[in-house]
């Protein structure tokens, strides 16, 4: 079989570099979820989900390596970003007690550059 990449955690502007005017695709590590998000340079951003078949808008940045975002009439939520090393990227949560492990919540299987989707 094949031998599995170990994950490497990416910092601050390597986070910003990977999505910033770019869209990625991902799904849900454990809810039936997934969609694409257009992250403009300007630090704000346009996202499709399938759960609910909308389209949200809100605010991203980059604080403390982490990645964070903020859609309208929601509180701001940040993630660590791991490389898996095959194209595909994982965002943890890490749980206020620090005791417990980190969550895989979220998995980035694709990453293009700009607005394909055209979203508005």
């Amino acid at each position: 079989g094949t031998v599995a990449q170990a994950e490497e955690r990416l910092y601050g502007e390597q986070i910003r570099a990977l999505i910033s005017g770019k869209t990625t695709y991902g799904k849900h590590a454990f809810k039936d979820n997934e969609g694409y998000v257009y992250r403009r340079e300007d630090g704000t951003f346009v996202a499709f989900r399938t759960a609910g078949n909308e389209l949200r808008r809100g605010t991203w940045s980059v604080r403390n390596d982490k990645f964070c975002r903020q859609p309208e009439g929601e509180d701001n939520r940040c993630r660590e970003v791991y490389d898996q090393g095959d194209g595909t990227y994982r965002l943890y949560v890490q749980p206020k007690n620090l005791i417990k492990p980190r969550k895989h919540v979220w998995t980035i299987y694709k990453i293009a550059d700009g607005n394909p989707e055209n979203l508005k």
